[in-house]
């Protein structure tokens, strides 16, 4: 282990667990971000006259949730049974400091205190506390009293019944789903719109007047005149300056017998009337670019046609933008009434989905109407802890924002120091298909930055980069590679990504093979039935055999340096973004 390591990510997890300050955590993979909650959790539960139940920490996952609940129950046992010289011990590395008496009484007395509380510790998901929420104050929230949240299964019978009902109707949008149909399957499609009504905080437009208003914010975002359509540009794809042409004209006579093939099938295109050339743009980008792609080498001395090759390749990017932006249009056109027939059966269902339960609790702490629910929940809350918020969308974000919102007005009813605390890493949000918002932690660290510091209370921002998880050649791996702009780009910013490692001096190795490519089979033999069917590898086969091959060779060769012996068959574990079959069966 290194010494300087264990120091600097004990140093930074003391700051960020501080309980008299406001704190922001930026923790990278393996650097004790749930360590840090717990201790966090505990210093505020050790200070005087704090009541448990006045500590809310929300998390994006069930297990998360419980995670930090196990953890908080197996230290505050620990605590209650610990002898003194043990808990002192425990209490000083958790804190920096020698604990006083009344601090180990208090941290033998924290076991009993929350067995005691009705439900435990105020530790759930944002969905469990929106529901808990909506069910305290269901006529405010102008829900029915007794709602409930609906099961997965008959979550996709309601939409199933929606999407039949909105697409056999009268009202049915037969244009937008001809257009679909061209371009995808029903399958596709129909997990399309299953997303659509089922997943995130998804908006869709419900009237004309929506829709062309996305199409316009769709045209702005593709860069597209939303004036034109694809007929226009393909228009502008066929009128071809007069001077490509005399150009292909004069290489007709060369002596080169590839410049009279381009010539020729550049003058049989041009010679067609302009309904054909639309219809037939694929021969002219053929006769200018090869299948893969590029500029045919035999045009490249001809600057006309070089000009051409790149009006071509714009219009082609411009068609691209016009297909998605229609395709876009006719699947908001499909969606938008199933959504609003879904709605409409789950209303009268009288059931919600997770989305409508932070929707409506959303909503609940905005309604100024409802001020006396803020100040209840104001009254009860100390304390607001968030975890994974890489994670969180907009509407989660508003929710935290409404709890603290009394913290730092010096309206609440309590004068102790009252924090705010998020732990999270932008670099780890995975949840973007249920509108995570890996930038709203950076937007939101500014605006409680601000609310805190506004107060005279104290606003910490900690980095945790020390990493428990990896040893020191995988993290300068990583560090190299995000040093590129183009791979810090969506990630973090160049140069910022920096892992120390903890564990010093540890084995670690990194090798990069090169990509497997797919192989090409070879012709048979005319006239010749083979008599085994011919087979060929796949990337994920031939990746799996030389894995599997390498594995084989080091087993009994090869010295494993942790634990000073051969390697053995069950030294090994392969990890996988997902379980590809065509990869894990020959593996």
């Amino acid at each position: 282990m290194s010494e300087a390591a264990t120091r600097r990510a004990a140093a930074a997890q003391r700051a960020a667990s501080d309980p008299t300050v406001s704190a922001w955590v930026d923790a990278s993979a393996g650097s004790g971000k749930t360590k840090v909650l717990t201790d966090r959790v505990l210093r505020l539960l050790l200070q005087p006259g704090q009541a448990p139940e006045r500590l809310l920490c929300l998390t994006f996952t069930k297990a998360a949730a419980a995670e930090m609940a196990n953890r908080l129950n197996a230290r505050l046992g620990a605590w209650a049974v610990a002898d003194d010289a043990t808990l002192a011990q425990s209490l000083t590395e958790l804190t920096g400091r020698a604990p006083a008496a009344a601090t180990l009484r208090r941290a033998r007395e924290l076991f009993a205190d929350v067995l005691d509380l009705p439900g435990g510790m105020r530790i759930s998901t944002i969905h469990a506390f929106a529901q808990g929420l909506l069910r305290g104050f269901p006529i405010e929230a102008r829900l029915p009293p007794r709602f409930r949240v609906v099961e997965e299964g008959e979550q996709k019978s309601l939409a199933a019944g929606a999407r039949d009902v909105a697409l056999s109707g009268p009202d049915a949008p037969i244009d937008a789903l001809a257009r679909l149909a061209a371009e995808t399957d029903g399958r596709t499609l129909d997990g399309a719109i299953s997303d659509a009504i089922g997943k995130g905080p998804t908006v869709l437009p419900q009237d004309a007047a929506a829709l062309a208003g996305l199409g316009a914010r769709l045209a702005a975002w593709l860069g597209i005149d939303p004036a034109e359509d694809a007929a226009d540009v393909l228009a502008r794809f066929a009128d071809v300056p007069d001077v490509v042409g005399r150009t292909a004209a004069g290489l007709l006579g060369s002596s080169k017998k590839v410049e009279r093939t381009a010539a020729e099938a550049m003058r049989g295109w041009l010679a067609l009337p302009q309904e054909a050339r639309m219809a037939r743009r694929d021969e002219w980008s053929e006769a200018f670019f090869t299948d893969k792609g590029t500029l045919r080498k035999v045009l490249e001395p001809y600057p006309v046609l070089v000009a051409e090759a790149a009006r071509i390749q714009t219009i082609e990017a411009e068609l691209a933008a016009h297909r998605l932006r229609a395709t876009s249009l006719a699947f908001a056109a499909l969606a938008g009434p199933v959504r609003i027939a879904y709605d409409r059966r789950k209303a009268a269902a009288g059931v919600l989905d997770f989305d409508d339960l932070i929707g409506a609790a959303q909503a609940l702490l905005r309604d100024p109407g409802s001020a006396w629910v803020l100040f209840r929940l104001d009254g009860g809350l100390d304390h607001l802890l968030l975890d994974e918020s890489q994670d969180t969308n907009a509407a989660q974000w508003a929710i935290a924002g409404a709890l603290a919102g009394e913290f730092f007005t010096g309206s609440g009813p309590r004068e102790a120091v009252r924090t705010v605390f998020a732990v999270g890493d932008p670099k780890q949000s995975i949840f973007a298909f249920q509108g995570a918002d890996p930038a709203g932690f950076s937007r939101e660290k500014r605006h409680f930055a601000e609310a805190v510091q506004a107060t005279g209370q104290d606003f910490r921002e900690v980095a945790l980069d020390v990493s428990f998880r990896s040893t020191a050649p995988v993290l300068a791996l990583v560090d190299a590679v995000f040093q590129s702009p183009e791979a810090a780009r969506g990630v973090t910013e160049p140069g910022q990504l920096a892992h120390l490692a903890n564990r010093a001096g540890q084995a670690g190795q990194v090798e990069l093979w090169p990509l497997f490519r797919r192989q090409e089979a070879a012709p048979p033999e005319p006239w010749v039935v083979p008599e085994q069917p011919i087979g060929v590898p796949d990337t994920a086969s031939q990746c799996a055999e030389a894995l599997a091959a390498e594995i084989a060779r080091m087993v009994g060769a090869e010295v494993l340096e942790a634990r000073g012996r051969k390697v053995r068959a069950g030294d090994f574990l392969v990890l996988v973004r997902r379980r590809h079959m065509p990869f894990l069966t020959p593996l």
